[in-house]
């Protein structure tokens, strides 16, 4: 369980204070969540998703729409431009993606709180 104290707290959000180590965490969580969307997308063609004010296939999503959702439903909370139609698989990543997110910004203001106090 140490292992996991350790990788939480010194690797990922480096104690609060390392402004560095977050932005890089948080980076590394969209893309992530990025290639999730990606192989999903892939393996569903089926997927509809309503796009800024258009309706996508899953199959015409490529890798920068995706880092685009990624980085949307990671710093938005809300989805973004993004509204999955009916298709709930895509939906729990994205709330998943959503609340780390929240979770990672609410660490950078700490972080940078911290920083500027200094």
């Amino acid at each position: 369980m140490n292992w996991l104290k350790y990788i939480l707290f010194e690797k990922i959000f480096g104690w609060g204070v390392n402004l560095p180590r977050i932005i890089g965490s948080t980076l590394g969580l969209v893309v992530l969540f990025s290639a999730i969307y990606w192989v999903m997308f892939q393996y569903n063609p089926e997927l509809t998703i309503f796009w800024d004010g258009a309706v996508v296939q899953a199959s015409e999503i490529g890798i920068v729409r995706t880092l685009v959702m990624g980085l949307q439903t990671t710093f938005s909370a809300v989805l973004g431009d993004w509204a999955p139609i009916g298709s709930g698989s895509i939906k729990i990543p994205m709330t998943i993606n959503a609340v780390l997110g929240v979770l990672m910004v609410t660490f950078m203001i700490g972080a940078y709180g911290r920083k500027m106090l200094r």
